[in-house]
């Protein structure tokens, strides 16, 4: 990629990455929702679950994740189904539908990016849930300490706080990594 783009290429070293069809079993049962769950547009294959939310202009409350995995690259549509657990987690059913793409940013395939236009800055769904009353009152995430405990998330920085965190310790919770940890090294 860097060779091919002729310009300024930004390298983010990101933590262990795993294809669609994992080695390592999720749990392919329909859950309450909550963040670390297998996720997936029902044309596409799976991905995390990354919060829960609710969408201001309706009050609904929603699922955040890739737009890659819950737009499958921008070939979706408002409206699409999202599986939990996603394909291969899980089957293609209906019966695994739990909610229903709303909104996506648009991404560019980085084959199709254009020498000096916009690469991909935001990368996020917004799927509203289909049952709006079966949903924890929180996000509950493991403790990284103690797996068999749960940690409430708390609140979300803004882009202009994150630099008061650079060298401090982050985690991140995958439907396959499960909970990993790193430094945090760039805004």
């Amino acid at each position: 990629i860097e060779a091919s783009s002729k310009g300024k290429v930004v390298i983010n070293v990101t933590g262990q990455a795993f294809s669609s069809w994992p080695t390592k079993s999720v749990d392919s049962n329909i859950q309450s929702p909550h963040p670390g769950l297998s996720v997936g547009h029902y044309s596409g294959y799976a991905g995390t679950l990354g919060c829960l939310l609710r969408v201001k202009k309706t009050g609904q409350v929603a699922l955040a994740g890739a737009s890659h995995v819950l737009s499958i690259i921008s070939k979706a549509k408002p409206g699409d189904a999202v599986l939990q657990p996603g394909y291969p987690d899980g089957p293609k059913t209906a019966e695994n539908r739990i909610a229903t793409l709303f909104n996506f940013t648009y991404l560019v395939h980085y084959s199709d990016i254009q020498s000096g236009t916009s690469l991909n800055t935001d990368d996020i769904a917004v799927a509203v849930l289909d049952n709006q009353e079966n949903y924890p009152s929180a996000n509950l995430l493991p403790d990284y300490k103690d797996a068999d405990k749960k940690i409430k998330l708390k609140n979300v920085l803004s882009g202009d706080d994150l630099s008061d965190y650079l060298e401090k310790p982050v985690f991140k919770l995958g439907r396959t990594t499960g909970v990993t940890e790193g430094l945090f090294v760039g805004v």
